[in-house]
């Protein structure tokens, strides 16, 4: 007697999609189609008295029996394409990367960044703010120097600035005062009010040794003071850290308003001030302009005194404008 063999698998999954296909379309008859099975099934116990119900139920079992086997066709053949690939690699037409080769679109604008960007802003405060606290406290030269950036150009500068050695701290007195920082490609601004009420900014650089203070912004630190300025008169450009404003003042050797554009250049405290004079249409120029929404802004220009004897002893011009705030980058 010939040995009989297992069905196949895909007759087996045929005959159980049949079934499901049966059971699916039956929760979803109406409730004319209910009666129609109840009909059928009354007719296997009935007489051939019932014979055109169950004409019209064998012909309704075709229909599904043939729908069925349309559906199944489809599933088999897309199984069967998708197993048999492009047919030469015996691979799937279709294939992934490795997780691992993809690298996610957050993580990769990250490493763009430059070390503070990337840093938090919890992070920068915790390092900042007692970094401040040590600098706005310290009362000589010599605890301001591990504080603040390149100390070694910063040393002689403080010594000019306080030759006895003895500085009057400012003291903390708030810090962060207005919530926000202002994060550069390297360097960070913090707003602090100090024990003499005086509302300031002070710049934090990155550094390898860490986030250190810029005293010079600090301090307006400038080639000259501003009583040594205004008692040389230099001819030759000056560097100079002013705070820049928007003015209509044309007199003495500067009268002419087509050739040049008046702005006045203030000291940090105010208490000193200067007319600044650039040339209509040149690079300083340029860089200089502040849009009609902006009422001062912070920059470091070169400024020389006239020869001519018709100028103002208070009138300089600006030859160029080096940076725009008072932070100088390192090459």
């Amino acid at each position: 007697m010939p040995a009989t063999s297992n069905p196949a698998p895909d007759a087996a999954a045929a005959g159980s999609l049949l079934r499901g296909i049966k059971r699916r379309v039956r929760t979803r008859r109406s409730g004319a189609s209910e009666n129609v099975v109840a009909g059928r099934q009354s007719w296997e116990r009935e007489t051939s008295a019932h014979s055109r119900s169950g004409g019209r139920e064998r012909r309704s079992m075709r229909w599904m029996l043939v729908g069925g086997l349309a559906l199944f066709g489809l599933v088999a053949g897309a199984g069967w394409i998708a197993s048999r690939g492009d047919g030469r690699s015996g691979k799937a037409a279709i294939e992934m990367p490795p997780p691992s080769q993809a690298k996610p679109a957050a993580e990769a604008r990250v490493a763009e960044l430059l070390p503070i960007m990337q840093r938090s802003v919890p992070s920068i405060l915790a390092e900042t703010e007692p970094l401040a606290r040590k600098f706005l406290d310290a009362t000589t030269v010599d605890e301001l120097l591990p504080l603040i950036r390149n100390p070694q150009r910063a040393k002689p500068r403080l010594q000019r600035e306080y030759p006895q050695g003895r500085i009057v701290p400012p003291g903390l007195a708030q810090f962060n005062t207005s919530g926000d920082l202002a994060i550069g490609d390297s360097s960070t601004m913090v707003d602090v009010r100090t024990r003499k009420f005086e509302n300031r900014q002070l710049t934090f650089v990155e550094t390898p040794e860490g986030l250190k203070i810029d005293w010079e912004s600090w301090a307006g630190w400038s080639e000259l003071s501003w009583p040594e300025l205004l008692a040389a008169k230099p001819s030759q450009a000056t560097e100079f850290r002013v705070v820049v404003k928007r003015v209509d003042y044309y007199n003495f050797g500067f009268s002419d308003d087509g050739q040049w554009q008046s702005y006045r250049l203030e000291s940090l405290d105010g208490e000193h001030m200067i007319f600044g004079y650039v040339q209509r249409a040149s690079a300083a120029a340029a860089k200089i302009h502040m849009g009609s929404e902006v009422d001062h802004a912070a920059m470091i220009v070169k400024i020389h005194f006239p020869a001519q004897a018709a100028a103002s002893n208070n009138q300089v011009v600006i030859d160029e404008v080096v940076a725009s705030g008072w932070l100088v980058k390192e090459p």
